[in-house]
């Protein structure tokens, strides 16, 4: 295959070979196959007759395949063969992997291409859209500080973390330690009226509270002091301002308080009720939270995951019964199944995956028949299956037989408008001519039973009527003076005459020839033993009548005067 104009074209070689004693010479012709029109030749994997490089067939007439560097575009997402990219590497660190598809955070493939800060690194990718493990759904590292709890290791571990808040406050629930607070770590916490880091009962701090704490004046040591025993107002028991996380439910100010820095329970660690769509996931309760209630971004508006195979009907999706089964009524990337996927399902006789109309599975995906309207390519003549035409019709009268074949004339069925009769044979002397015309008298063929002659016009006179009956003094004419006509002429388009016994023998002995006033004209002569010569069996009628029988016989050729002899001229 070489390019040529701008086209690319298949040279086929087909050889002569020329052999000798010494020596053999080959004699090479080229045959051009032309790229783009659509006829399928040696050398090429399709041809669709188009220019379009991105379709099922590219400009070169190969089959498309990822890694061409071409990017298919006549395909929807999840249609077998889609490509979102192709850049004809086989580099599955880049931009566009080597399964054609655009990489993604998550798609468990590290991008080696982008440098750290630019759009699209990954510092990790394990392959799925949990944040708390090692690697992020973003693909950022975990760390303590990044605001999400590490699950997968045990306390003791080296990363563990007992919560993240994401921030650098070591006055909340949270250290920056990625540790719980708690009473005597030495870090005034939530709900801590003082922390001196230790468990001494005769300091002035015990229990993280005050010793003067309570008595409605604030001392030394104290945060807060209002006096009361209550734990949802603005100051604690333990003389400690209220805030969220300090595990007291602030009246007015709370919607819920659980004491710790987890974000991802019932209350979130800004104390308020954990819902859809906050944008935090509450583990066990939410697969997702995007901080909105829009289907069609990937978590719907009750914080379910929209992927194909979970059973839901999600934005995007034609279908999805939950399975990955390819031949039922919704295929396994949630596409209904449909005519030209290669895959044979429901209603289905064949399905050879492409848009050819005229091989043996056509576009409906029904075995190609004759009289589904669709004329059959690609096979010879005679080959099961080969059709001619197909008007998808059971008609015989019109131009294209039930069989698909062309209609003609002979082949015993009477074309409409074209033929008017066809009795499927050659004979001119019936009733339908061979050129499947309705036989008339003028059409230069006697018709048997019909006709006495035909001798191709109408016209009177000329020996034969304008209704093809035999006109009698033509008879006369060509027997002449001295040959007897038969009482009874049987043979249209010829005339009988005969010499009898009692006739002058210079006329039985004349030359047959000799006897007939019609030179040029076709005869025969026959010797029988009978009165007249349509009798006996017409045997010497049949004889006689083939012209050039015993041409130059004579009447005395036999013996004696009891025969005659039968002159048959024709006309």
């Amino acid at each position: 295959m070489v390019q040529v104009d701008g086209l690319w074209r298949v040279f086929v070689a087909s050889g002569l070979i020329l052999s000798g004693a010494c020596s053999e010479q080959v004699v090479v012709r080229e045959t051009e196959a032309s790229c783009g029109n659509a006829q399928l030749e040696t050398g090429e994997q399709c041809d669709d007759g188009n220019a379009v490089n991105s379709d099922g067939c590219s400009n070169a007439c190969e089959l498309p395949q990822c890694g061409d560097a071409v990017t298919r575009t006549d395909l929807m997402v999840g249609e077998d063969g889609f490509e979102a990219c192709d850049d004809g590497n086989d580099d599955d660190q880049d931009a566009c992997t080597n399964n054609c598809v655009v990489a993604y955070c998550g798609d468990a493939i590290l991008r080696a291409d982008v440098s750290e800060g630019s759009p699209g690194f990954e510092s990790c990718d394990d392959g799925n859209e949990v944040s708390t493990d090692a690697c992020l759904a973003n693909c950022v590292a975990a760390r303590c500080g990044d605001g999400v709890v590490r699950a997968d290791l045990d306390e003791g571990d080296l990363g563990f973390e007992a919560c993240d808040d994401g921030n650098d406050d070591d006055g909340d629930s949270c250290l920056t330690s990625c540790k719980l607070a708690v009473c005597g770590d030495g870090i005034l916490g939530p709900g801590e009226g003082c922390d001196d880091g230790n468990d001494d009962p005769t300091d002035d701090c015990h229990e993280c509270e005050p010793p003067s704490c309570g008595d409605g004046v604030v001392q030394a040591g104290e945060r807060c002091d209002d006096g009361n025993e209550v734990d949802t107002d603005s100051c604690l028991t333990t003389c400690a301002p209220a805030r969220c996380g300090d595990g007291a439910l602030w009246e007015g100010e709370e919607a819920c308080d659980d004491g710790n820095a987890v974000d991802t329970d019932a209350c979130t660690a800004g104390c308020v009720v954990a819902r859809c769509g906050d944008g935090v996931l509450y583990i066990g309760e939410e697969a997702c939270d995007d901080a909105n209630l829009e289907p069609g971004d990937g978590c719907d508006g009750d914080c379910r995951r929209e992927v194909c195979g979970n059973g839901r009907l999600d934005v995007g999706e034609a279908c999805d019964d939950g399975n990955d089964n390819e031949f039922d009524a919704c295929r396994s990337n949630c596409t209904e199944p449909r005519c030209g996927d290669q895959l044979l399902h429901e209603g289905e006789a064949c399905d050879d995956g492409n848009q050819i109309d005229t091989d043996e599975c056509t576009n409906t995906c029904q075995i190609a028949r004759c009289g589904d309207g669709i004329v059959r390519e690609g096979l010879e003549l005679g080959a099961p299956g080969y059709e001619a035409c197909d008007d998808a019709n059971e008609l015989d009268t019109d131009a294209c037989l039930s069989s698909c074949q062309e209609a003609s004339c002979g082949d015993g069925l009477v074309h409409e408008g074209v033929e008017a009769c066809d009795d499927g044979n050659q004979i001119n002397t019936d009733a339908c001519l061979e050129n499947c015309v309705a036989a008339s008298c003028g059409d230069g063929h006697v018709q048997a039973g019909q006709e006495a002659c035909d001798d191709g016009n109408v016209q009177d006179d000329d020996g034969c009527s304008g209704v093809c009956q035999t006109e009698g003094n033509q008879h006369d004419e060509l027997c002449g003076q001295h040959l007897h006509v038969a009482p009874e002429q049987v043979r249209a388009g010829w005339t009988l005459c005969y010499i009898r016994g009692n006739d002058p023998n210079w006329l039985r002995s004349a030359a047959c020839s000799a006897t007939f006033p019609s030179a040029g004209k076709t005869y025969g002569c026959w010797h029988g033993r009978s009165t007249f010569p349509h009798q006996n069996n017409n045997q010497m009628l049949e004889n006689a009548c083939r012209g050039g029988v015993q041409n130059g016989t004579r009447y005395n050729s036999w013996g004696g005067t009891d025969h005659i002899l039968t002159i048959c001229i024709q006309h």
